[in-house]
């Protein structure tokens, strides 16, 4: 087909999307653990947030690798 371009895989962006959720999550976990253990902030609260906020920047991290396998 004219001006079909070749695209990549999709589960090629899913893998790298999770890649980077899962590494976004795990450095939240761990985040959040130095900064409970060296203040006084309360647990309940600063786990989930650290956690949600560092998956979403895994993901953002992702959006754009994936956005840069287009391009090759």
């Amino acid at each position: 087909m004219k001006g079909r371009q070749e695209s990549t895989p999709m589960w090629k962006v899913y893998i790298l999307n999770l890649a980077y959720l899962l590494i976004g999550s795990g450095l939240g976990i761990f985040i959040a653990l130095l900064i409970t253990t060296y203040t006084d902030l309360n647990n309940g609260a600063v786990y989930p947030s650290i956690i949600i906020m560092m998956a979403g920047i895994g993901l953002l991290a992702g959006f754009n690798k994936s956005k840069d396998l287009d391009k090759n």
